[in-house]
């Protein structure tokens, strides 16, 4: 089904709402994760309150129609969204904090007027039940694809990781045995330093349990904590983990376990079996199946169309590759219809996805360079003419206009990272390309520069030469690719620039592998799934090696001589690779 998740999100792994999001995705579920913070700011210079932000939620659901909405605190938000939302689809509010937190009467409201409540603390969820007939405890639990047991050695005694505010300062000023304070352990850090701890400490600072506890058990550490009003619901004293009653308690058990090896190693081996049944999974679970109890359906019929307009890019090849047709494939799916605006070559990229190809190629201008053209100012005139041209009504549709722009901080920027693309928090999604075909698997093809931009960085035909007589003596059939005004035919290559675009992908995808420097035609290898030899300078290693590489391609990168390596060097090392020759 379709979910809108209203939280806040990040690519760190701090806010625990990404995993959840991400494991609702994994039960097959289409999320759009709305970072309701970070457009308050973006929209209104106010992280909290902003009707622009307000009205983009609501604006989103009524085109969108999700079948479920989830709202996680959502403090700031203003109440008629959820009551407008409600109209779209049913509301679930998720309140992940204390109750001297959901003690306000913003919150309340809130729960009034949602479908289903949830939490994860048991005086919350009795508040909230004077509130809202039907309310749930969901657990927050942890993500198990961070937190996990690591195999590193244990070197502190006694450890507390978090900020000693309120009175665990003087707890821990009260434990006889030192105690390591960390204070900067987040996501897969957060398991290392839990496994180099015999003990690990937990302070309730609410009655209920803090993540620490499920971080805890799950990365297999041995946890000692006082308790909350519901402990017993989820783990067993003694098996689980090892709850202290006071300073004195907690002193004695320190000792006993430090002095006992194996039976603190025992209670860690249990508890981390149980917490399996706490993860994010089951919270996506749980947060799920109690729509069943809901009608569910309330969708209203939309005015408009909503149509995404995505460029008109005019910018580099390799960057339109990396920087922008991923992005759009990954927005398309929260639009009824999706519109691209590029050059005629690039149609393909776009056809998996794309309902309308408008090609445009702009008038004046110099080379192209990452985004745009040198010299070429794109109007808002130019746009209004596209859309007349293709018969798109502004006034009878929805339009969401996405022009070309920097997207994170390319090409240092990894594939895998999100981004707030307006009102979507998305990372890029990349489709392989070509058909494999037996007829190339013998292929080497050549990507021979020869462009006037920095001249310098073209390899010499003398070069190009001298490397195809030398493979070709190893029995590899030898193909010259990329455009007729940027790349060489290299004598006694067969000659495949500006061939069929079809056929180049297939060849790519199925050859051996493709000789060249740094360039558009090589990312477009990469996209093919075909392994590189490639020299550039050393600035360009994390770009093919990993930030623009989501197909974990093989990359032999050379940089020792920059622009300009000998053959002898090039030749030597893609027959010193295994995985390639």
């Amino acid at each position: 089904m379709k979910i809108f998740y209203s939280a806040v999100f990040d690519n760190e792994g701090v806010s625990s709402d990404t995993s959840k999001a991400r494991e609702l995705r994994t039960l097959g579920h289409e999320v759009l994760s709305y970072n309701y913070r970070v457009r308050g700011h973006q929209l209104s210079g106010n992280p909290l309150i902003s009707t622009k932000r307000d009205n983009e939620i609501i604006s989103l659901c009524q085109n969108w129609q999700p079948d479920y909405i989830i709202f996680a605190k959502c403090n700031g938000v203003d109440i008629r969204v959820f009551h407008e939302c409600k109209k779209v689809a049913p509301v679930c509010y998720w309140f992940a904090d204390p109750l001297v937190t959901y003690t306000n009467d913003e919150f309340y409201e809130k729960t009034k007027a949602a479908d289903i409540f949830t939490c994860d603390k048991e005086n919350v969820l009795q508040k909230a039940k004077s509130l809202n007939n039907n309310c749930h405890i969901t657990c927050d639990g942890f993500d198990s694809s961070l937190e996990q047991p690591k195999d590193v050695d244990q070197k502190y005694d006694v450890t507390f990781i978090g900020n000693l505010y309120g009175n665990r300062l003087e707890k821990v000023s009260s434990i006889t045995t030192q105690v390591t304070n960390i204070t900067d352990a987040y996501g897969e850090k957060h398991s290392i330093e839990v496994s180099k701890s015999k003990i690990n400490l937990n302070f309730c600072t609410s009655e209920g349990p803090s993540d620490r506890v499920f971080k805890v058990l799950a990365a297999g550490g041995f946890l000692l904590t006082d308790t909350w009003p519901d402990i017993d619901d989820y783990f067993v004293d003694g098996r689980d983990l090892v709850v202290y009653s006071d300073i004195d308690d907690l002193n004695s058990k320190i000792k006993y376990y430090l002095d006992n090896p194996e039976e603190r190693k025992q209670i860690a081996q249990q508890g981390h079996k149980t917490v399996q049944n706490y993860t994010r999974q089951k919270w996506a679970e749980t947060t799920c199946n109690l729509l069943k109890t809901l009608e569910s359906n309330r969708h209203q019929n939309k005015d408009k169309k909503s149509i995404l307009i995505a460029g008109p890019w005019i910018g580099e090849f390799g960057w339109e590759l990396f920087c922008w047709q991923g992005y759009i494939r990954s927005m398309s799916k929260f639009y009824d219809e999706v519109v691209c605006i590029s050059t005629p070559h690039s149609e393909f990229l776009y056809e998996d996805f794309c309902d309308k190809f408008i090609s445009f190629l702009p008038d004046g201008g110099n080379y192209k360079d990452s985004f745009y053209k040198t010299g070429y100012s794109l109007t808002k005139a130019t746009i209004g003419k596209i859309l007349q041209d293709n018969n798109i009504s502004t006034s009878e549709n929805k339009i969401s206009l996405f022009l070309p722009r920097r997207i994170g901080d390319p090409p240092r920027t990894h594939f895998s990272e999100k981004f707030q693309l307006g009102p979507l928090y998305l990372p890029p999604k990349y489709e392989k390309l070509g058909i494999y075909n037996e007829k190339y698997a013998n292929a080497i093809l050549f990507h021979a520069r020869n462009r006037d931009l920095r001249k310098d960085d073209n390899w010499s035909v003398e070069k190009w030469k001298s490397l195809g007589e030398k493979l070709k003596t190893q029995g590899y059939d030898l193909y010259s690719v990329g455009l007729k005004s940027e790349a060489l035919h290299i004598e006694g290559t067969k000659d495949y620039r500006e061939c069929d675009q079809q056929l180049l992908l297939d060849v790519m995808s199925s050859a051996k592998c493709i000789f060249g420097q740094s360039s558009g035609a090589m990312h477009l290898a990469t996209l093919c799934g075909c392994p590189q030899v490639i020299w550039s300078t050393s600035y360009n290693l994390d770009r093919y090696t990993k930030n623009w590489n989501p197909f974990d391609v093989k990359v032999v990168f050379l940089s020792e001589m920059g622009w300009q390596p000998s053959v002898e060097y090039v030749y030597n090392s893609f027959n010193n690779t295994e995985e390639i020759k």
